[in-house]
């Protein structure tokens, strides 16, 4: 998400009104939000975003985008996130256990082929239905959703995003 001229200043001072109890302060962040700009001498007023290149612009930003990571730690991440580990790959397991028994009566050749072959493929099921993770990250205006499950689910959850910043943050894309 990379369009800070779009941030709301409605959601970003009720943000920072639950937040910090000083209406003073409110009222100052209010009127740097408000202050416009001018472009070819000409004044134009401001309706939404942080006035680009201020140093408190981050840090508003940041205030916005905090209920978005609440939003992934809190909803999204525990209901696409099940089982402690991935079960054994069962191709795996089959060569490793012909491996040993190739192993134990003394064909040592055949075994070494077999771990090689093993050591080919993953170790764990990289489809098992029980497992599924979410991982996200976010530096700045920019984040990244990592996803251990479906295509569906990951198209789920790309929705799930866009519907939270279009109508909970109203934030949109350019």
């Amino acid at each position: 998400m990379a369009s800070f001229d779009r941030i709301d200043h409605t959601i970003l001072l009720k943000i920072l009104q639950d937040k910090i109890h000083d209406n003073r302060f409110i009222r100052l962040i209010k009127g740097l939000l408000d202050a416009g700009y001018l472009e070819n001498w000409k004044y134009n007023a401001t309706y939404s975003g942080v006035p680009q290149g201020a140093v408190v612009s981050p840090i508003l930003s940041n205030l916005v985008l905090d209920k978005l990571d609440k939003y992934v730690e809190h909803e999204l991440i525990p209901a696409y996130t099940r089982g402690q580990r991935r079960s054994v790959y069962p191709p795996y397991r089959d060569l490793t256990k012909a491996a040993s028994k190739a192993r134990k009566a003394g064909e040592l050749s055949q075994a070494r082929k077999l771990n090689q072959q093993a050591q080919s493929i993953p170790s764990r099921d990289p489809n098992d239905p029980n497992f599924r993770r979410l991982w996200y990250t976010r530096y700045a205006d920019d984040f990244l959703l990592g996803v251990v499950g479906s295509k569906s689910e990951a198209v789920e959850i790309k929705q799930k995003i866009a519907t939270f910043l279009r109508e909970d943050l109203k934030l949109e894309r350019e």
